[in-house]
């Protein structure tokens, strides 16, 4: 298992390879591997999605995702 956080200045819907798994800046567990990340809601953000390959993760130690 791994751990990503989607950080963004609102809390927001994270979709994982297009389910909803999650909200914005609180940790997400997720299988390793290469996933597709963007926010739900109006596409005020960039990038609009990111495509990740998620390894050697903790869950003290997240990956972290970032949309401006």
């Amino acid at each position: 298992m791994e751990y990503v956080i989607v950080r963004f200045n609102q809390s927001r819907t994270v979709l994982i390879d297009g389910c909803v798994s999650g909200l914005t800046n609180e940790t997400l567990m997720i299988n390793d591997g290469l996933h597709t990340f963007t926010l739900e809601g109006p596409t005020d953000f960039t990038p609009t999605e990111q495509i990740l390959d998620i390894t050697n993760t903790s869950s003290i130690k997240p990956q972290e995702v970032h949309f401006a």
